[in-house]
């Protein structure tokens, strides 16, 4: 599952102090939740990007 798109441009202006506060949240929302699925406490990038391939086995 993907939690947020990937970003390949930078936005068109600067951020203001409460957009990168809000997206500074997101973000640590997005890893908080990698960590607790996961259960590892040291979580890269790729938990955003890359979903891990489901699990066939599991849903049978």
């Amino acid at each position: 599952m993907k939690f947020l798109p990937p970003i390949k441009t930078p936005p068109p202006e600067p951020l203001d102090m409460q957009s990168a506060s809000a997206l500074a949240a997101i973000i640590e929302a997005v890893i908080q939740a990698e960590q607790i699925r996961a259960g590892n406490k040291k979580v890269d990038a790729s938990c955003i990007d890359n979903p891990p391939a489901p699990d066939n086995k599991s849903s049978k």
